[in-house]
């Protein structure tokens, strides 16, 4: 796996991220490659955070690859209340096991598998490689 990206090479001189925030906190500068010194708040990390993902592409204007461009706020909240789980634990955590048994068996039954109740099938997590 590359350590690195092309678009990864930071600017000569650039060695922190500048933030200023428009209403409520002081300018900050941020280093880049390591923890800052001190502590630094929550909201000013998510949006440091949230804003250099927004220079990523769109995904709703995706069409080259597979991506999820739309999720109903049920879903969202069943994935957000789950974050913490580790699923591949399955003896810490047998309800997940087996919501992702009985979803193989979904797929199994869609794809007309011959035995749909004992199928072979496991899930994944990742990106569409996995």
């Amino acid at each position: 796996m590359p350590l690195s990206h092309p678009s990864d090479q930071q600017p000569t001189g650039r060695s922190g991220v500048g933030y200023n925030p428009v209403f409520t906190r002081e300018p900050v500068d941020i280093p880049r490659n390591r923890l800052p010194g001190g502590e630094l708040d929550a909201d000013t990390a998510y949006q440091i955070v949230h804003d250099e993902l927004m220079l990523d592409g769109n995904a709703r204007l995706n069409l080259a690859t597979f991506v999820t461009t739309w999720m109903s706020p049920q879903a969202r909240t069943l994935m957000a209340d789950c974050f913490d789980k580790n699923m591949i634990d399955k003896d810490e955590y047998p309800r997940t096991a087996e919501l992702e048994q009985r979803c193989v068996r979904m797929l199994a039954d869609l794809w007309h598998a011959e035995d749909p109740e004992n199928p072979t099938g496991c899930s994944t997590t990742g990106s569409t490689s996995s």
